[in-house]
């Protein structure tokens, strides 16, 4: 997908041009809206606090719709790859464990006993201390 859009708007000049360049410049809210026809909702993660963020998880997996988590730096001892966006998979409320999954099939946290194909997962307060946003369908 962030191929196809970088097509398209490296042909409109774009990231001057550059097709993964302009890739990048779509915003993972109005990415998961192009896909899905659907409108998204795009949270900070620092904003939504430890509580909230749970309950914004809890409440995507509760609808079965596509979550996207981003990172925007990292200091690289985590295994995790700065400026990416990551796919939600999944969400369990029991253990407070995210199940998420690196397109690339790398790019995994160095503390998962997790790594198929890059399918991981990490603890809630680990994956509050390193993503900085979160995308989902809103509940229409």
């Amino acid at each position: 997908f962030e191929k196809a859009v970088g097509a398209v708007r490296a042909a409109e000049g774009v990231g001057g041009g550059d097709l993964i360049a302009a890739g990048r410049t779509i915003p993972p809210s109005e990415a998961i809206a192009l896909m899905t026809g659907k409108t998204a909702d795009f949270r900070h993660i620092v904003a939504l606090g430890p509580s909230g963020l749970r309950q914004f998880l809890v409440e995507a997996e509760r609808r079965h719709e596509p979550i996207i988590a981003g990172i925007s730096r990292t200091d690289g001892s985590t295994g995790l790859v700065c400026h990416h966006e990551y796919a939600v998979k999944g969400f369990n409320a029991q253990t407070n464990m995210v199940t998420l999954r690196n397109p690339h099939a790398r790019g995994v946290w160095h503390g998962s006993q997790l790594n198929q194909n890059g399918l991981f997962e990490m603890p809630l307060n680990e994956f509050y201390n390193h993503y900085h946003n979160i995308t989902a369908l809103r509940d229409q």
